[in-house]
């Protein structure tokens, strides 16, 4: 190369520090940063096409995100007033023995973090808990089980014991403190025997 003017085209793929006060720069030339370019171009192309062939495909896109944003909002809305549908029917279901309030349900959720918000709830409501919620996510079975405080002193409930046992029958496994624990597996078909466990638990 004799001069400069015959590296051509470039163009900055990259930039960021490499130690203190040092910067690199990482970039291509001529035919690969001319490739580069018409790759990029193409890819606009392609988006705008995928939005209708806006005039402004940035405002597009920005309206898309807002869109997006304002439905999740909305499906979160929905799905914790499905919750408080849930919520109330387990305490309906709820039943006492020996003292111990025992709610063991298995119950529709989206998730595994709905289920333990859910636990969570129970327990600042109702004193001497014992919830067992169980739940096919997506084809894959959940177990929770929250304990009250006070059960776990006076009786030696431990969820994490429990449910490291009662997750073999799910073919899963897991953990969690004396007071709440969680499970996942591979076997839904092994919920209504956890349910058969959790019963006959509370009620020896």
């Amino acid at each position: 190369m004799s001069n400069t003017a015959q590296i051509g085209s470039i163009k900055i793929v990259h930039e960021g520090a490499v130690a203190a006060g040092v910067r690199r720069i990482e970039a291509i030339t001529g035919a690969k940063a001319d490739a580069y370019m018409k790759d990029k171009v193409s890819l606009v192309e392609q988006i705008g096409a995928k939005l209708g062939n806006p005039q402004d495909i940035l405002k597009a896109l920005q309206a898309l995100q807002k869109e997006n944003v304002d439905l999740k909002s909305k499906v979160e809305t929905y799905e914790a007033s499905q919750l408080g549908d849930v919520k109330g029917d387990l305490v309906k279901g709820m039943h006492t023995v020996n003292g111990v309030n025992s709610i063991v349900e298995i119950i529709q959720v989206s998730n595994a973090g709905q289920a333990k918000d859910l636990a969570f709830q129970l327990k600042e409501e109702i004193e001497n808990l014992f919830c067992v919620l169980l739940a096919d996510i997506d084809g894959k079975p959940s177990i929770s089980i929250m304990v009250s405080d006070n059960l776990v002193k006076d009786k030696s409930y431990n969820a994490g014991a429990l449910i490291r046992e009662w997750a073999k029958e799910v073919k899963g496994g897991g953990g969690g403190q004396p007071f709440f624990a969680q499970a996942g597996g591979a076997d839904v078909s092994g919920l209504p025997k956890v349910k058969e466990l959790a019963i006959n638990f509370v009620n020896a």
